[in-house]
């Protein structure tokens, strides 16, 4: 699901530099409230072009190229302009630059240089799928409608030569950013996981890589969830073509904003049989947020008090810019709510909104990334209309430990929006011990994610697996 946390608590940026004083390995600490995160520069020249790498190890392994760079042999300047940051400094002597990074608010740092980059440890992915498989693969490639588009995935299908009849069938639909088609992150396979276990369960099983990712033509930015539901009409089109699919028994699974896909996809439908919604909303999506913000700052050791303040000035700035008809005035519809936000001076103080200069760094920052046309649908969206035209067959699951889709309210809104359904057609299940991303966790924050060896919990796997023997879609 999508996160919006203008003070910068996660990191996943593009950024550069260039020039000779400069070139070599950097390294510093980034003291956010309650938090430090180590940042680490690469400077380099290649074939004459000067080059710049980010990588922040409690993260991600990945290290992150460059987008701009301004520099002489004492001063740097440094713009991550999809992220709305900026970093300037000063080369105090060969191995220290002294350097302010701006995101909405601003935060010193020292960088010192040093002679190697520490990566996050990385550990074995064992559940990825491995061949030889005992079913069958085939990598496949499809239109949308009107030939705009040119998607690529693979699909799965179970080899039993014995067996006369069709096999039930699923469609997964990935979460928020760009996804390939096994929904990886951090190494992490989860799609490639689900797909291998159903279909050893049973059942055809097609992902698909999203517009502009992998061998999927399009593009990502600037389309919004409902560009993405289109692509997963074709996709789920493509499938019930398919000669091998027993078009009574297809389903769709959706994890997060893929979850809000399949709520979009379950109203509009009514040949899909059967849903299953990982960690789906179930309210408003700008509650959603807030109460996301609110517990991923909790995770990260802002004070309670913070916290709840935040997600309070959290949906005042979202409403003031969706009411807003220029960026203008989104901008200054957010100063406003800022200044007269009723919090108090402690919780301000702490958030770094103790001046006009401060409070209008972040109104302009928040603005840039909300006041865009997929965030504003995004934002928007109630899943109540959709669930009220839904009859499929439906299982909600959420793990207990999440903190970008919280159980509690989306689980209750999930059920409240679909008792229609009756108990025999929708589950509401909530799993111990699972974050977002359905793994186990320990600390359960957003920093775990890559270091945890774990994809996906089997607890969810046989969670789905069981309900959909019990909806007789697949045989024990």
């Amino acid at each position: 699901m999508k996160i919006i946390l203008s003070i910068l608590l996660t990191l996943c940026w593009h950024c550069s530099m260039s020039q000779n004083s400069v070139m070599g390995i950097w390294e510093g600490i980034l003291k956010l409230p309650q938090q430090e995160l180590k940042l680490i520069f690469t400077f380099n020249e290649k074939n004459g072009h000067s080059t710049a790498l980010l990588n922040v190890p409690q993260q991600s392994p990945i290290s992150i190229p460059a987008d701009s760079v301004n520099f002489n042999s004492q001063e740097a300047y440094a713009r991550f302009k999809k992220f709305k940051i900026e970093f300037s400094g000063t080369l105090i002597n060969d191995t220290t630059i002294s350097g302010t990074f701006l995101q909405g608010a601003s935060f010193p740092i020292i960088l010192i240089k040093t002679d190697k980059i520490a990566q996050a440890e990385i550990p074995a992915r064992s559940q990825t799928p491995k061949p030889p498989f005992p079913y069958k693969v085939k990598e496949i490639d499809f239109y949308n409608a009107d030939k705009s588009i040119h998607y690529a995935g693979t699909l799965t299908c179970p080899d039993d030569k014995t067996r006369l009849e069709k096999y039930p069938a699923v469609l997964l639909i990935s979460g928020s950013g760009p996804q390939n088609r096994d929904e990886e992150i951090f190494g992490h396979k989860p799609f490639a996981i689900i797909a291998d276990y159903l279909t050893r369960k049973g059942m055809v099983v097609l992902r698909v890589d999203d517009r502009g990712v992998g061998k999927t033509t399009g593009t990502f930015a600037g389309s919004t969830t409902l560009d993405f539901m289109h692509d997963a009409m074709a996709a789920f089109d493509f499938l019930k073509q398919q000669p091998q699919v027993n078009k009574k028994y297809m389903g769709i699974i959706g994890h997060s904003e893929g979850g809000m896909i399949a709520e979009m996809m379950g109203a509009k439908r009514s040949d899909v049989d059967f849903i299953i919604l990982l960690a789906a909303p179930g309210i408003r999506n700008i509650d959603l947020m807030a109460a996301q913000n609110v517990a991923i700052f909790k995770s990260k050791g802002v004070s309670a008090a913070a916290a709840e303040n935040y997600g309070n000035l959290f949906k005042l700035m979202c409403t003031g810019i969706l009411q807003a008809k220029t960026a203008e005035e989104a901008e200054e519809n957010t100063v406003k709510n800022i200044i007269e936000w009723n919090a108090p001076v402690a919780v301000k103080k702490e958030l770094h909104f103790e001046s006009l200069d401060t409070i209008r760094l972040f109104a302009s920052s928040f603005v840039n990334e909300v006041n865009t046309i997929p965030m504003r649908y995004f934002l928007a969206y109630d899943p109540m209309p959709n669930f009220k035209k839904i009859k499929s067959k439906v299982l909600a699951l959420n793990g207990s430990k999440d903190i970008q889709v919280l159980p509690d309210p989306n689980l209750a809104g999930i059920q409240q929006g679909l008792k229609h359904l009756g108990k025999k057609k929708l589950k509401i299940q909530e799993l111990p011990g699972l974050n977002h991303l359905f793994q186990t966790c320990k600390v359960c924050n957003l920093d775990e994610y890559v270091t945890l060896e774990e994809s996906f919990s089997p607890l969810a796997l046989e969670a789905m697996g069981d309900w959909l023997q019990q909806q007789n879609i697949i045989t024990p």
